[in-house]
């Protein structure tokens, strides 16, 4: 059995914090967005924020992770079309707060134009 200095901590006493790994910084916002599976319904949200790379949608109604949709943004009028993916849902019951109801979608298949107006709609909050 191994009995040198081990890297890994067994007891951490400090909870990983994940917001320095980011990419982009949120902005909490809430913008009109409507989801859109691939047989063509759509349903009405609000974003709880925003980056350049995903948003979150506050909801109690839940999709699975991995569960892929088109998000029509609505920026000012202008409607921005994405390709995104859940990949964290969040079960919680403060509607608007900390733990609230809700999905993280990460955008794919973005394009250097779709990409460039969700970074202006971004910087714009």
């Amino acid at each position: 059995m191994y009995q040198g200095n081990s890297r890994i901590r067994r007891n951490p006493s400090i909870k990983p914090m994940f917001a320095g790994l980011r990419h982009y910084d949120r902005k909490d916002v809430e913008i009109g967005v409507e989801v859109v599976d691939d047989d063509g319904f759509s349903i009405p949200f609000e974003t709880v924020n925003i980056s350049e790379s995903g948003l979150f949608i506050g909801s109690q109604y839940l999709y699975d992770i991995g569960t892929e949709h088109t998000l029509m943004l609505d920026m000012a009028g202008a409607i921005i079309e994405v390709r995104a993916r859940v990949v964290r849902v969040e079960g919680g019951s403060e509607p608007g707060g900390v733990g609230a109801p809700g999905m993280a979608y990460k955008f794919i298949e973005t394009d250097s134009k779709t990409y460039d107006g969700i970074a202006q709609l971004v910087a714009s909050f």
